[in-house]
C-alpha cells in the first residue's frame, strides 16, 4: 500500500477550517509548510490564509499573504483583494484600503459590489463621507 498525501485541495480544506476556528497562526503555519510541486498552494490556498487573517481583523497578515501570493506568482483574484480589503476596514487602516483598490484597477483585477461597499463602509465608518460619496458616483458610472 501507498500512503495517501494531502493534495492541494486538502490544504486548502484544512486551512479554512482553522480559519472559521480562528486558528489564524495554525493556517498560516499549513500555507508556509505546503510542500513545492504537485501540492504547491494555488490562489484558492492563498485566499482561504488570508480570510483566516481577516476574520481576527489581522490586516498586517492578511496583506503579506497577498504578497506572498504575488511572489509565487500567481494573480490575485477580485475575492482575494476583497478579503484584505476587509482585513484593514475592519481596523481603518483607510490609506491601505484605496492603495489595494488603486492597486486593483491597475492589474485590471474586477472590482466588483463586494468591493465597493467594503470601500464605502470603511469610509463611513473613518467618517471619510466624501470617498464613500466618490465611490458610489464611480460605481453608477461602471
Amino acid at each position: 500500500t501507498h500512503p495517501i498525501r494531502p493534495d492541494v485541495i486538502t490544504f486548502n480544506a484544512v486551512i479554512d477550517a482553522c480559519g472559521k476556528g480562528f486558528q489564524w497562526r495554525l493556517a498560516l503555519d499549513l500555507l508556509s509548510s505546503m510542500p513545492q510541486g504537485s501540492t504547491s498552494p494555488n490562489i484558492l490556498t492563498f485566499n482561504c490564509a488570508i480570510t483566516a487573517c481577516e476574520r481576527p481583523g489581522l490586516w498586517d497578515l492578511a496583506l503579506r499573504v497577498l504578497q506572498d501570493a504575488k511572489e509565487s506568482g500567481l494573480r490575485p483574484r477580485t475575492d482575494t483583494y476583497n478579503a484584505v480589503i476587509s482585513a484593514c476596514a475592519k481596523v481603518q487602516e483607510i490609506a491601505v484600503v484605496f492603495n489595494l483598490l488603486s492597486e486593483m484597477q491597475g492589474l485590471k483585477v474586477q472590482i466588483d459590489v463586494v468591493t465597493c461597499n467594503t470601500v464605502i463602509s470603511a469610509s463611513a465608518e473613518g467618517r471619510h463621507w466624501q470617498w464613500a460619496l466618490q465611490m458610489m458616483d464611480d460605481m453608477r458610472w461602471h
